[in-house]
């Protein structure tokens, strides 16, 4: 049982709201239950969306992807939902992911209203030069919580009528991923390839519980790839996130480099996701107070510099995710005003030609301060154990906050 977490703070001394949180959040007793405490209290503090209609889509883009050798389009369709489930559990909530606040927080939608939205959105686009289409619900689009596999048929038949899609992109938590609705889809779908996109984040489980709060185990991960490898036509694209909080840029890069080599035979794809700045988030408190920032760019081209040694390389299918979501992040992956641009030029580039070379030509005054960062995070937290550590940001984090409105909502 939770203690209640007491009546508004008003106080403007941020010091004396950081030892009120404290106090709130029992760290004597439990020193893993302060991050998770913290993030409730940041879910709490914000108010629920008030959906008008609910025939319309939260969002859709035209971007770009790589598809069949050749750089192609596509179109990402944002469905409105009462948002991811794991998000509306007591301590769940992904620590970087703010998907949750562009949804209705859990107050259900009528059923008929996914197919509604689907359809009126697609109605607006011409797919003849569009192969690629992306369907999010800023949670799992399997699980039948978030949308009814009814709803969810229903789209998906009226997307197989359409001979221009030839790659449908889907995402869901591991733990529903079933061999009768993968098999369903398969069918749905027979002529067409389909990605099921799983954020696995890392393949390291204790990394994924106290620096992410993804509430599921490598062991249910390798089991959903294992299903989805006996359908034909089913793919497995796996995000892989990119400077998760507590850790170090040296610690997050042997990090990935580990997880791209534990999970390259069981998936077809992979995306590296950088931590971005997205709102109402336990990323976003930290940053807030200055004892978290998004990574460098450099931090991708070390990436790909060390996963180029495996031998598995030339058959990976890498991609550099991090800059489409719904609600749009404030912040991303980043080097100095000078070369930013050109960083994201080199990104773009590797997405849609898988060329290595405009990644690996960024020259700039940056990359030297970059290097030495490392070395002082190192020297500052890198030898310190994780919980230990993770006690002691988030701490300084509730101490250090900023004294703006936004700041002061995390403790109410």
């Amino acid at each position: 049982m939770h203690k209640s977490y007491g009546p508004p703070v008003t106080t403007s001394d941020s010091t004396a709201v950081g030892m009120r949180c404290i106090a709130m959040l029992e760290i004597p007793s439990n020193k893993e239950l302060i991050v998770n405490q913290l993030n409730q209290l940041l879910k709490r503090s914000r108010k629920r969306n008030v959906i008008a209609d609910f025939s319309k889509v939260a969002n859709s883009s035209l971007t770009t992807g790589y598809f069949e050798n050749r750089r192609v389009n596509r179109v990402i369709f944002y469905l409105r939902s009462k948002g991811c489930q794991w998000a509306c559990t007591d301590f769940g909530g992904c620590y970087m992911c703010g998907h949750y606040y562009g949804t209705s927080m859990g107050v259900e939608l009528p059923d008929d209203s996914y197919y509604k939205q689907f359809k009126r959105e697609y109605e607006k686009y011409d797919f003849s030069n569009i192969p690629i289409l992306c369907i999010y619900n800023a949670g799992s689009i399997l699980n039948p919580w978030e949308i009814s596999n009814g709803q969810l048929y229903k789209i998906l038949k009226l997307i197989s009528e359409n001979r221009f899609i030839k790659c449908v992109i889907l995402e869901s938590r591991p733990e529903f991923i079933n061999y009768e609705i993968l098999h369903e889809i398969s069918e749905i779908l027979k002529n067409k390839v389909v990605e099921i996109g799983i954020g696995l984040e890392t393949s390291n489980d204790n990394i994924r519980t106290l620096c992410i709060n993804k509430g599921f185990t490598f062991s249910q991960y390798n089991h959903a790839a294992n299903l989805i490898k006996k359908f034909a036509n089913l793919r497995i694209l796996t995000y892989l996130n990119v400077k998760p909080l507590f850790l170090t840029t040296q610690e997050s890069i042997d990090d990935i480099v580990t997880s791209i080599r534990d999970i390259s035979t069981l998936t077809d794809s992979i995306s590296l996701e950088p931590t971005s700045i997205q709102k109402n988030t336990m990323v976003e408190f930290t940053y807030n107070a200055g004892t978290y920032d998004v990574p460098k760019g450099w931090v991708i081209r070390d990436i790909l510099n060390e996963v180029m040694q495996y031998d598995f390389y030339p058959k990976l299918d890498l991609r550099i995710g991090g800059f489409e979501f719904f609600p749009t992040p404030d912040i991303f992956i980043r080097n100095c005003d000078k070369c930013n641009k050109s960083l994201y030029d080199a990104i773009e580039s590797y997405n849609t030609t898988k060329k290595i070379a405009k990644i690996q030509g960024l020259t700039c005054d940056c990359y030297t301060s970059y290097k030495l960062e490392k070395i002082r995070e190192n020297d500052l937290i890198g030898r310190t154990e994780l919980k230990d550590r993770i006690l002691d940001i988030v701490t300084k984090a509730i101490l250090l906050n900023p004294k703006e409105k936004n700041s002061k909502e995390v403790l109410l």
